[in-house]
């Protein structure tokens, strides 16, 4: 039996159809303004900036100094940039400027590091005594109004003091190592005495 195949279409390769015959559908055309190259450019600079920024402020930490507690190193109208990334590398020491993160009224100040954890802090007739031996401060002022208090640091813990010693009644005290923040590093103002902050490295 054959099958009778003289009414069907011819079939035609698909080399043979001629293009035009092929209907593609139909997009239209967006017509998008050209940008300059100046104007690339500069957003281009504001983004670079942004990031820029973003990063600083997750690595750095500005403090401003409100009032003589840190006097004579760091009188009031001081700014100050402290690092976050040196507390992340290595732990405070004894002597350094931290910036502390004060939860009672959510604000950040700078304290001096005298006692590390573990340590034994005996204020005593003027004088700070660390593990019995007295602490060599040049930073401090002479005046010191707190005697006979000693405080014996946990494993998280550290001793803060104010560098004038008048204000150190209410400048003292234990906190916990998360509450310490950020490394005193450089002066931003005034102008004249921009720079890097002077180092002590604390020992009794």
């Amino acid at each position: 039996m054959q099958l009778d195949t003289s009414s069907e279409p011819p079939i035609q390769a698909i080399s043979s159809i001629a293009p035009d015959s092929i209907k593609m559908p139909y997009a239209p055309r967006v017509n998008i303004m050209p940008i300059s190259r100046a104007t690339r450019g500069f957003f281009e600079i504001i983004i670079a900036f942004a990031i820029l920024l973003f990063g600083f402020n997750a690595l750095f930490v500005t403090v401003q100094v409100q009032d003589f507690t840190m006097s004579p190193a760091l009188p009031p109208g001081h700014a100050v940039v402290t690092s976050c990334v040196t507390y992340w590398l290595v732990s405070p020491q004894r002597g350094d400027i931290a910036t502390i993160n004060d939860t009672s009224n959510n604000t950040l100040t700078l304290r001096r590091v005298i006692g590390l954890p573990g340590d034994r802090v005996v204020l005593s007739s003027g004088q700070v005594l660390v593990n019995g031996e007295v602490l060599n401060e040049p930073y401090a002022t002479a005046d010191f109004n707190v005697t006979n208090a000693e405080f014996m640091l946990k494993a998280d813990e550290y001793f803060v003091l104010a560098d004038n010693r008048n204000l150190a009644t209410r400048m003292i005290g234990i906190v916990p190592d998360k509450q310490i923040v950020a490394r005193g590093w450089f002066i931003i103002w005034p102008f004249e005495q921009l720079g890097k902050l002077k180092s002590y490295v604390g020992k009794a």
